[in-house]
């Protein structure tokens, strides 16, 4: 079977993002603008007993039904990569990566809706996302959508759909055309509720055109 890589742009300084992809990836990618998150990621792999996240990494242990030894041991015996990603930049992911192939699923979370400056920005940051995707993947975009950018836009899940689905209304995508196959699942608003967010999620599954 083809190595399948997770990779998560905008991780911020947690690495709770892709504990539960260590169960299936044969590697993960955590990805930030910022160095000094990137740095406190590498300081929590280093020693992920003794971490903040280790709440986290317990709430997610529970959720799997396993005990948090064997999770930390699971992240900590899987392949990481930790690299720089601008998602407003032609490649979004650091230069110098060189993968078997493209990532099978790419995650971005509470980047949308934060980093966008403008609702023309939106379609061009989606194709750039859909670009590095691999045939058949996943692309997983997770956040507030329909909240407000630092400059007043939204981002709603309608919008998403529209640019990137080739059945939307939007008659020439704008990058690597996606089907949708799931829209705003709710399986984590429990989770989610715990942090006063009504988090969204809308994933989608593609084949490059």
């Amino acid at each position: 079977p083809k190595p399948r890589s997770v990779v998560e742009i905008g991780s911020g300084p947690l690495i709770t993002g892709l504990v539960s992809a260590s169960a299936w990836a044969d590697l993960i990618i955590f990805s930030d603008l910022l160095e000094t998150n990137r740095e406190r990621i590498k300081e929590t792999l280093s020693n992920i007993s003794s971490s903040p996240d280790l709440s986290s990494i317990k709430l997610v242990a529970d959720m799997e039904g396993i005990s948090t030894d064997d999770l930390i041991t699971r992240i900590e015996t899987c392949p990481k990569i930790i690299m720089g990603s601008a998602l407003l930049s032609p490649s979004v992911l650091q230069s110098g990566l060189c993968l078997p192939q493209p990532p099978a699923v790419v995650t971005i979370k509470l980047c949308l809706e934060f980093a966008l400056t403008s609702s023309t920005d939106l379609a061009p940051t989606l194709s750039r996302l859909a670009s590095i995707t691999a045939p058949g993947g996943f692309l997983v975009i997770m956040g507030a959508l329909g909240n407000g950018t630092a400059a007043g836009t939204q981002v709603t899940v309608e919008e998403c759909i529209d640019i990137l689905i080739p059945e939307s209304n939007n008659p020439q995508p704008p990058g690597p055309a996606l089907h949708c196959s799931a829209v705003l699942q709710s399986d984590l608003n429990t989770f989610a509720a715990q942090i006063n967010y009504e988090l969204k999620y809308l994933v989608l599954s593609g084949e490059s055109h």
